[in-house]
């Protein structure tokens, strides 16, 4: 089996925190052999030495700290992720931020602002106070290269070390705090080709300048024959690569299973191949009606392929799932298959599932003008 069997739940986006239902949720995890839990968070946790943050019904350290206790009791580790350089509106947007901000742009930490980083290590600190039950602490790193940069003193460092020189300088900084606090840092590798900048997987063009013993994870939602980028990140020397598939249900009720299965098997099963040390399956904004219970069904088959790196077949897991999860004991999947892989509908059938996201942009598009 992968050691490291995790699942990522999208908080940030259109959720609130629950915590009989997380509880719940790592009940379930421990029963289908999955060992960790992610939760991607931004304005989503109530800082005790920046009271103004947290989004209403979110994360507090003490909640955090029973959520992350229990998950002792059941084997689960409880991971927190910090944006802590691209994806920063949700908590730059505070006005007590503002000065933390690139250039003015709420999406991206200013890291020549000395701030920034006294910012970064309270909540660091905090965090992996509250989650105690984990050695692990992710800090992002993707998607930041639209307004990365642009600042005058950033562009100052960017002439005495280079683009690539500032990202490695920020990374490195980050991994210096999380070993302050006895944690060892994973990030998702930097794809790039946003905004002006058009070069592609940054983590691994700028790997010499990077530190090596951090948890690079490598993240594809597509069901590809191969994923080359995962060993070229391990030729550069990261200590240890993970693999991130997702169950894509972008904003949408039902998830598209016959993608996400496709993208969890062959990316997982590549990443045993490379002897990856662990298994991501990422879920991403869970609005416009899409909801965590949707993609359970996905997210447990990631803990399947995982803990058995020889099982794959799909009719053997909807077999076991609808014994294990409904108390089916028939041994036809077809039900199963009909409820859950709309993919295979024909056209003409009639509509069971929206997209909402959908049908919130052809309101407010076309209704509301």
């Amino acid at each position: 089996s992968v050691k490291n069997r995790m699942i990522q739940y999208d908080v940030a986006r259109f959720q609130t925190i629950n915590i009989p239902y997380l509880k719940r949720l790592i009940r379930e995890m421990a029963r289908f052999k999955l060992n960790q839990l992610m939760l991607y968070m931004e304005d989503d946790f109530k800082y005790a030495k920046y009271p103004f943050t947290g989004k209403p019904g979110t994360f507090t350290p003490e909640s955090a700290h029973e959520l992350a206790q229990y998950g002792k009791k059941y084997h689960v580790e409880v991971v927190p992720q910090l944006e802590a350089l691209g994806h920063g509106t949700a908590l730059l947007s505070h006005p007590e931020f503002a000065d933390l901000r690139e250039n003015g742009n709420d999406w991206v930490f200013d890291t020549s602002n000395p701030r920034t980083w006294q910012v970064l290590d309270d909540m660091i600190g905090e965090l992996t106070k509250a989650f105690d039950g984990t050695k692990y602490i992710h800090l992002g790193c993707d998607e930041f290269e639209e307004g990365f940069g642009k600042y005058p003193k950033c562009k100052e460092q960017i002439e005495k070390i280079g683009w690539g020189g500032l990202y490695a300088q920020h990374v490195t900084k980050l991994n210096d705090m999380s070993k302050k606090y006895n944690r060892k840092m994973i990030i998702w590798a930097a794809h790039g080709g946003r905004g002006d900048v058009t070069e592609y997987d940054l983590t691994i063009k700028y790997a010499d300048m990077l530190p090596k013993d951090i948890v690079v994870m490598e993240w594809n939602y597509d069901p590809l024959p191969d994923y080359p980028t995962v060993q070229k990140i391990q030729e550069a020397g990261f200590s240890q690569v993970w693999v991130a598939p997702g169950v894509m249900g972008y904003a949408m009720i039902n998830p598209d299973n016959g993608v996400s299965f496709g993208s969890i098997r062959n990316f997982t099963r590549f990443g045993v191949e490379k002897k990856s040390d662990g298994v991501c399956a990422c879920t991403w904004e869970l609005g416009y009606g899409s909801q965590l219970e949707n993609h359970l069904y996905g997210l447990i088959y990631s803990g399947y392929c995982s803990w058995n790196s020889n099982a794959w077949g799909e009719d053997a897991y909807q077999r076991a799932f609808a014994q294990h999860w409904f108390g089916l004991t028939n041994n036809d999947p077809t039900s199963l298959r009909k409820l859950f892989h709309m993919e295979n509908m024909k056209k003409s059938a009639p509509i069971q599932w929206a997209n909402g996201a959908g049908a919130a942009w052809i309101y407010w598009t076309h209704f509301a003008n």
